[in-house]
């Protein structure tokens, strides 16, 4: 009896050191190499776009949201995921009430964004950076997905955003590095590198790409000059992943006078850096407040206006399947959001995802609900 209780015992912790070291890995997913995410600004006389890939190993199942402003939030670190009950007491928090609304493509659900754009047409989004690590300063942690939106609650600028970096970190279980633009042209790079936040801006950003390197060493790999460019582009685009290369080409060979949209050439950068992976390309329109999308699903080009909702909390959340099959505007198709929807769309990402033996035994299903209970727990502050 005693062997049991002991056995029992032993098979017991070994669960819950084994969960803990896996639910503070950096490597919780399989981490694919043909994840090849890449954005891009393009501005040209009075329009300005963001163009972006994402780029994975299945299809990804995902909504774009309106997400409101004048509602009250609190930031939701990757530890209070990792916590066995509630979320971790040890972290601080850090509340503040959303000042602008937004528009979003996520594939987690509410509030766990992939990127986007707030009424006042700043845009942020992520791609993969091998290498990273996250920051652990003290300050108030925001997961790596809800950081995203924290910001464009928040900001209306490009140098607001980073003015206000100092003042928290970042977490999560993905490597990544994000891109941000606003309506005045300027854009910004911020990279955490052994824990180190590395900000890039305006004049430190001479060409307004980024891909899957570090920032740095994707301007190292550019030559000095045009014959050597072409060349490596020619012979090894695929070998050494040029895309970053490629896409600052195209847009420096832009010619108004063969174009007759500067959104479809937009999506033409976008198609041409594809290397087989691309599920989902969206273009923002920052002066004008619209958003241009397709899928690999749903491959008709669609869009939306900003000025056709309401981000005034007191109003409905919508959101729109961005693997729905319509073309052209789309703005009157959102629907209304439930708890229950986003849990359904939560439930489809996870079918795909494989977190091992251990995760999906002890922390999946804790996990899809967790995004749930979190992405619903905040409230409309009512005028």
């Amino acid at each position: 009896m005693r062997k049991t209780i002991l056995s029992v015992t032993a098979m017991i912790v070994i669960i819950i050191i084994t969960y803990l070291l896996y639910c503070n890995s950096e490597q919780l997913y399989k981490i694919h190499g043909n994840s090849n995410c890449s954005s891009f600004l393009l501005n040209v006389n009075d329009t300005i776009l963001v163009g972006h890939n994402l780029d994975d190993y299945i299809e990804v199942p995902g909504a774009i949201f309106i997400n409101k402003k004048g509602v009250k939030k609190e930031n939701v670190s990757w530890m209070d995921f990792t916590s066995f009950c509630a979320k971790k007491k040890s972290i601080p928090r850090i509340q503040w009430t959303s000042q602008y609304g937004s528009v979003t493509y996520n594939t987690w659900g509410k509030e766990f964004i992939d990127g986007g754009m707030n009424e006042e047409g700043l845009y942020i989004g992520e791609m993969t950076m091998f290498g990273t690590k996250w920051s652990g300063t003290g300050n108030p942690a925001l997961h790596h997905h809800f950081f995203m939106q924290y910001i464009l609650d928040n900001f209306k600028t490009v140098q607001e955003a980073l003015d206000n970096m100092s003042k928290i970190d970042i977490d999560g279980h993905c490597q990544w590095h994000y891109f941000l633009a606003d309506k005045t042209g300027s854009t910004a790079i911020i990279e955490l590198v052994d824990g180190q936040m590395k900000l890039y801006k305006d004049k430190d950003m001479p060409v307004k790409v980024l891909c899957n390197r570090a920032y740095q060493k994707e301007l190292k790999l550019i030559p000095g000059n045009d014959s050597i460019y072409n060349k490596m582009i020619e012979n090894e685009y695929v070998s050494k992943d040029l895309r970053f290369m490629l896409a600052s080409k195209m847009i420096n060979e832009f010619d108004p006078k063969n174009e007759t949209s500067l959104v479809n050439y937009a999506f033409s950068i976008l198609k041409k850096v594809d290397m087989g992976n691309n599920k989902w390309l969206v273009v923002y329109d920052l002066k004008n407040t619209r958003m241009f999308f397709c899928t690999s699903i749903g491959q008709e080009v669609k869009y939306i206006d900003f000025n056709s909702f309401d981000f005034e909390c007191k109003t409905p959340i919508k959101l729109f399947d961005i693997n729905s099959n319509l073309s052209g505007k789309v703005s009157g198709n959102f629907f209304n959001y439930s708890e229950e929807i986003n849990k359904e769309f939560v439930n489809k990402n996870f079918e795909n995802i494989d977190f091992g033996f251990i995760g999906n035994l002890l922390f999946k299903d804790r996990y899809k609900n967790k995004i749930n209970k979190y992405a619903n727990s905040f409230e409309c502050i009512k005028k």
